[in-house]
């Protein structure tokens, strides 16, 4: 029986990357071991093969990972976005009011919910076929209705499948559905808003006209009674009928003051509000005042929204000052700020309000003139949401403080005399500039 002698072999690796696998058998004569071969083979270029497989191996191995952690990342973001379209037309087809989803581009309807349909007449498959142009009956301001992107709600026309025509009230919201540009459409059908509206426009005109005709009638009835009054005291000697006269004179002159009232009153929110730079009509009222006295505005490119009657405001201001201010000798007009609010101060260096009247100067009929001023200051501010105080300390001078809420002001920056001023453009300044 032969004895088989093993062999070996082991990797070498050079200092100069060259890799060779070495043989080892022992040589025999007989049975006696007489020495032991070695053989040498370079498999520098199989190793690299060896690690380059490997490595392309791991590569493979850590993208295949990659590959599974995206899909798994994927398959949640899938979930989620269905999670979400759903929840979407959950809260569109909920909602009671008419919603439309619009292509910002084309205007086709993509989806709209039963209120829309019922509005405007159509089955919802219908008006899946339609664009905004079908609905809207004034074609030229399609774009401008679509493309709105301020809050801002539109009044627009609209019309049906029977071919009515009815008032609506558009507001739009940019969103994106499945990466589409579109434009969920909210519309409001105002019909009868607008009957109510028009019904009460209507009979304040009428109102208007009766109560002018009422006025006039009146008015001429005490120039008769005044004529008469004269008359009877030409005529009249005894002092006591006289004093009697000028009584009846007296309450015929406040009668005639009241009426005068009514006609200004009436005129309170008759006229849209407007943006009125304040050294303007605070110029303007300041000239219609009998008494000159020193007037500063340093208001400068402040502007408010305010009634069209904001002049009679600073009027009344005047006014006042000039009747009571006793030793009054210069007006000024100035502005600060009071948090989001704007306050326009308007002070004098007259005697000044106690405290007791600081409130009551404000009430109807209250002063020693008509008492219907500063009642209608207060009235006139009311409109546009402005309040007014007197804040002056008493005998040191009167101090009205005119608080206009935030987005009624704004300052305008200068343009040269021949652009048209509709061209201001708003900018925001800090105090005193």
């Amino acid at each position: 029986m032969r004895t088989r002698i093993p062999g070996s072999y082991d990797i070498i690796q050079c200092n100069d990357g060259r890799t060779f696998r070495r043989f080892s058998q022992a040589q025999k004569i007989g049975e006696r071991i007489v020495g032991r071969v070695w053989s040498f083979r370079d498999i520098s270029g199989q190793n690299r093969a060896e690690l380059e497989l490997r490595a392309a191996y791991e590569q493979l191995a850590a993208a295949e990972d990659e590959l599974k952690r995206k899909y798994s990342e994927l398959a949640k973001s899938t979930d989620l976005i269905s999670e979400s379209e759903e929840k979407y037309r959950g809260v569109f087809h909920a909602e009671t009011y008419p919603l439309l989803l619009v292509d910002r581009q084309s205007f086709e309807i993509l989806d709209l919910n039963a209120a829309a349909a019922a509005l405007y007449g159509y089955e919802e498959d219908e008006m899946l076929a339609l664009t905004m142009y079908h609905l809207s009956a004034e074609t030229a301001r399609t774009t401008e209705e679509i493309c709105e992107k301020s809050a801002e709600v539109q009044m627009h026309f609209h019309r049906k499948k029977n071919q009515t025509i009815f008032p609506a009230e558009i507001s739009t919201s940019q969103c994106s559905i499945r990466n589409r540009p579109a434009l969920i459409v909210s519309v409001r059908n105002i019909s009868r808003t607008k009957q109510i509206e028009d019904a009460l426009t209507l009979a304040n005109v009428k109102l208007n006209l009766l109560l002018g005709i009422t006025r006039h009638d009146i008015l001429n009835k005490l120039s008769v009674l005044s004529g008469y009054n004269e008359l009877l005291r030409s005529r009249i000697s005894d002092p006591f009928l006289v004093e009697m006269l000028d009584k009846q004179q007296n309450a015929t002159d406040v009668i005639r003051k009241q009426i005068d009232f009514t006609r200004e009153y009436d005129q309170l929110g008759t006229k849209s509000p407007q943006w009125y730079r304040v050294h303007e009509i605070a110029a303007r009222a300041n000239s219609q005042v009998l008494q000159t006295i020193p007037f500063h505005c340093d208001t400068g490119n402040l502007e408010i929204y305010a009634d069209p009657m904001m002049e009679r405001v600073f009027y009344n201001l005047f006014d006042n000052a000039f009747r009571y201010g006793e030793g009054i000798s210069c007006i000024r007009i100035t502005w600060t700020r009071s948090g989001d609010c704007l306050l326009i101060l308007v002070e004098d260096d007259g005697i000044g309000i106690t405290e007791e009247e600081k409130e009551r100067i404000f009430e109807r009929g209250y002063g020693k003139n008509t008492g219907l001023g500063l009642f209608l200051t207060r009235e006139i501010l009311s409109i546009t949401g402005m309040t007014v105080r007197e804040t002056g300390e008493y005998r040191k001078g009167a101090r009205f403080e005119i608080r206009i809420p935030d987005g009624n002001f704004r300052f305008l920056k200068p343009m040269p005399e021949s652009q048209d001023c509709k061209n201001r453009v708003p900018i925001p300044v800090e105090e005193g500039t």
